[in-house]
């Protein structure tokens, strides 16, 4: 199957984790797979609102950056009234 746009951009900043990458960068990428420019952006934001990178706005520029996001399963005991007992959910949170 055909890697989306919003894969191919999250993969292309993990394969460069921890630097910041220029939106022009991923416009031009987006470009060379045959997407707008535009859709390259619009999908490198939406990465960034869902939290799965980092964005910052220097110089009038935008920056991507992909950091891995710290992760830890957090229990909790709820009382289920259809058991009649306690039972674990677990969750997992970020850090």
């Amino acid at each position: 199957m055909k890697q989306s746009l919003r894969e191919r951009i999250l993969a292309y900043l993990k394969a460069q984790q921890g630097v910041w990458i220029n939106g022009g960068e991923i416009e031009k990428r987006s470009q060379a797979a045959r997407y707008k420019a535009s859709t390259g952006s619009r999908e490198a934001r939406r990465l960034a609102e869902d939290g799965l990178i980092k964005n910052k706005i220097e110089g009038g520029s935008v920056w991507y950056s992909y950091e891995p996001i710290e992760t830890k399963t957090v229990s909790e005991f709820v009382f289920d009234k259809d058991r009649g007992c306690m039972v674990e959910l677990k969750k997992v949170v970020k850090v």
